[in-house]
């Protein structure tokens, strides 16, 4: 598949926001660090020295906000317990505008609350609380009532199955047949070996074992993922089946394509909690802004990619998707740690507590960066040598325009220009804003080091005053005399 083609594909997406129903087993999940520092002279196991509890939405909460994390409107629908694992989990949950709540809350019910330790990001230990139970007649009937009217304005219905007891055969069937009959698409998480139960999804995601788990045939490359797939629709009444192979990629076999093999790109691994989730909120979000199945499932493996390079069920942003199509290839596609991420305001806050958890130095500068040249490249040199992540802001196009810099700027659009930037070797992330100033972006990072040119008064800097109040620094970085994008072209244009 043609990265190009795909970048259009990101680009072009319709502004109109789809709605996704998201229905399935709510689980939180829990990331435990702390540090190791001997072994215990009791038992041969490691001393754990507790540090910090970082509370995530997992299971299907975890795909509504990978959901909402793509650009779309999630409405997630499920069952929590009336406990404290409950309200954390609710709390987690809704802090995200673009998650709507239709969870039921049932006394009988527990909520499901896997705790990891993690050290210096190793996992040392999952400690599982739950109690496995059907859900009650009483609020399987609650579920039945709402699902008709969830789905009624949703592009797309994603049915996320842990195997937790809230999805009965019933309820599956009642999502199934409501979402059939708007010609909704279906996208199946599945965790039953009985996969028929499933029958009338658009397209189901079993992963290796899974799918052999079903049908018998063990996955080992394509030959077999493709009788596995085949066994799977011979069984089932599902239009596609897309299992995942884990470092072996994806492969997709349906009823109407030839199979589809595509493999994953080559990137370092730091954690795969949550991939499948991914892959489904991508599935769904793609589908809803219908694009075709072909372009959905390969965008849907590149979202997998990003996703397993960040850690604790980090989420993937549209932007990333694009700058790793931006990533010139030699093969299919390079690493997408060549090139720095290209973000926005709304995927500052936890790309940034990513760091300060890290205590890295933060450091930010900003500009149009329409023609770069020599004196751009001293500027985030400069900056880069006085911290440990820099963050270059850059002018939307709308926001060049306000500056009045001319009629006919920006010469380059501001995703070439931020292409460019996040290909230059001191810049670790690339953030576009859409106001005049940068000052919603450095309050959304709140850098530790504020970079502009020695042509500027320090006490004149957008954001200046900000940083110094909670005790950042403003540094001013030397000038390369003459060097200036507005000179360049005067002399192109031999004014």
């Amino acid at each position: 598949m043609n990265s190009n083609h795909l970048l259009k594909k990101i680009d072009n997406l319709s502004t109109i926001t789809p709605k996704i129903l998201c229905i399935g087993d709510l689980i939180l999940d829990s990331f435990n660090q702390g540090i190791v520092k001997k072994i215990s002279p009791e038992k041969p196991v490691p001393v754990f020295y507790p540090t910090s509890i970082d509370y995530k939405p997992g299971g299907a909460a975890n795909v509504a906000t990978n959901i909402a994390s793509l650009g779309c409107s999630c409405k997630i629908l499920g069952i929590i317990g009336n406990d404290r694992d409950g309200m954390i989990l609710q709390e987690a949950l809704f802090q995200n505008v673009n998650i709507e709540n239709w969870v039921i809350a049932d006394s009988h019910h527990c909520t499901t609350h896997k705790k990891r330790y993690v050290s210096d990001g190793h996992h040392l230990l999952r400690v599982d609380n739950e109690k496995i139970s059907i859900t009650s007649i009483q609020k399987t009937k609650q579920l039945l009532e709402v699902i008709p009217s969830a789905i009624e304005d949703c592009g797309a219905v994603v049915i996320s199955d842990y195997a937790k007891g809230v999805l009965t055969d019933d309820v599956i069937k009642a999502v199934i047949r409501n979402a059939s009959s708007r010609q909704i698409p279906i996208i199946v998480d599945p965790k039953s070996r009985n996969l028929s139960r499933y029958d009338g999804a658009t397209i189901i995601t079993p992963n290796a074992v899974e799918a052999e788990a079903s049908t018998g045939i063990h996955v080992v490359d394509d030959n077999s993922a493709e009788n596995a797939g085949n066994a799977i629709l011979r069984m089932c009444s599902i239009e596609h089946v897309l299992i995942t192979r884990s470092s072996d990629g994806m492969s997709l076999i349906s009823k109407i394509h030839e199979p589809v093999h595509i493999r994953c790109h080559p990137i370092e691994v730091y954690d795969v909690v949550g991939a499948g989730d991914t892959v489904v909120a991508a599935l769904s979000c793609f589908l809803a802004h219908n694009l075709s199945l072909i372009d959905t499932v390969y965008l849907a493996n590149i979202a997998a990619c990003i996703s397993v390079g960040k850690k604790n069920l980090g989420q993937v942003s549209l932007s990333e998707i694009s700058s790793f199509l931006a990533v010139p290839s030699t093969n299919s596609m390079n690493k997408i740690e060549e090139y720095s991420p290209i973000l926005t305001i709304k995927d500052l806050p936890s790309y940034v507590s990513e760091l300060k958890t890290k205590r890295l130095r933060i450091g930010f500068t900003n500009g149009v960066f329409d023609i770069l040249h020599a004196g751009h490249l001293s500027l985030l040199n400069f900056a880069k040598s006085n911290c440990d992540i820099l963050i270059v802001g850059i002018n939307s196009d709308k926001s060049v325009k306000s500056l009045n810099k001319g009629l006919d700027r920006p010469i380059n659009g501001v995703l070439d220009r931020a292409r460019i930037l996040s290909g230059l070797k001191p810049v670790d992330a690339v953030v576009i804003f859409e106001d005049e100033t940068p000052i919603s972006v450095i309050n959304a990072i709140k850098p530790d080091i504020l970079v502009k040119g020695a042509d500027y008064n320090i006490n004149n800097i957008v954001g200046s005053k900000e940083v110094f109040d909670y005790g950042g620094k403003v540094i001013l970085a030397p000038l390369i005399e003459g060097k200036s994008t507005s000179r360049i072209i005067d002399q192109i244009r031999g004014i």
